[in-house]
């Protein structure tokens, strides 16, 4: 529109809804190479779909807490196989992705 050589990069497919009071997120693909999974026996499932040790795709039912974390991890190809099945828990956040702080040398 403007003169500038630009391509669009493409939709996700990321939605969130609740139904009947039961929070849903979904992002990204319904199948995997790996699909890891949690459930707390009251009714949330959330289920992670990893492609080549990477987030493909999420379902989360009930417990979408986190939701946000899974899909920017998603849209940057982060690897993941370091977090193991803590990836798929409610509590995975931000603060598990982050480097170990390193001890600074003062001169």
């Amino acid at each position: 529109m403007l003169g500038i050589d630009r391509r669009h990069p493409g939709l996700e497919a990321v939605n969130v809804v609740r139904v009947f009071d039961m929070p849903i997120a979904s992002f990204g693909v319904q199948t995997g190479e790996t699909c890891l999974r949690w459930q707390d026996g009251a009714g949330a499932v959330r289920k992670v779909l990893l492609e080549s040790g990477r987030v493909a795709g999420g379902q989360l039912i009930g417990e979408i807490n986190g939701a946000g974390v899974l899909h920017e991890m998603m849209k940057k190809g982060t690897a993941v196989e370091r977090f193991g099945t803590h990836l798929v828990h409610p509590g995975f956040g931000y603060i598990h992705t982050m480097e170990p702080l390193r001890a600074v040398k003062w001169a």
